[in-house]
């Protein structure tokens, strides 16, 4: 099982969030590839940056290196043009980080995305696939 995590989820897990600490274990028990998008890295050094700290940093660093980094490639970058031009054409813009985190969950073929923000992940390509981690904690219970 592929799952792609938004940088919501990410701080959340960061922070010690209960349901988020036990959503990662039992992906982890399901031996699932916990990815994370170029973009969430990039966000989440601006809040190590704005701390100060280089042992917050570091200990981003480590946070970080649980997870698969996927870079913005060709792929991803022409899929984020889409699904912006889309999005602007309906009248919907939603942020081009969170474009870039909804196009590498479509290119990667991932089975999951997970966030707080549902309504900035809405598309057909993933409409039965994305969670908020309440959400996908109740999902893996109806699974097993």
């Amino acid at each position: 099982m592929k799952v792609v995590f938004d940088t919501s989820v990410l701080v959340d897990i960061e922070r010690k969030n209960e349901d988020s600490l036990l959503l990662i274990e039992k992906l982890m028990d399901q031996n699932a590839e916990l990815c994370i998008s170029s973009v969430s890295i990039a966000e989440l050094y601006v809040g190590a940056y704005m701390q100060g700290s280089k042992e917050i940093r570091i200990d981003m660093r480590k946070f970080l290196s649980a997870f698969v980094w996927i870079e913005m490639d060709h792929a991803i970058a022409e899929e984020t043009g889409k699904l912006i031009a889309n999005r602007l054409e309906a009248g919907k813009p939603v942020d081009f980080q969170d474009n870039v985190i909804l196009a590498t969950c479509i290119q990667q073929k991932a089975d999951y995305l997970l966030t707080e923000n549902l309504k900035h992940f809405r598309s057909k390509e993933m409409e039965t696939k994305v969670f908020t981690t309440s959400q996908f904690l109740k999902q893996l219970k109806k699974e097993k």
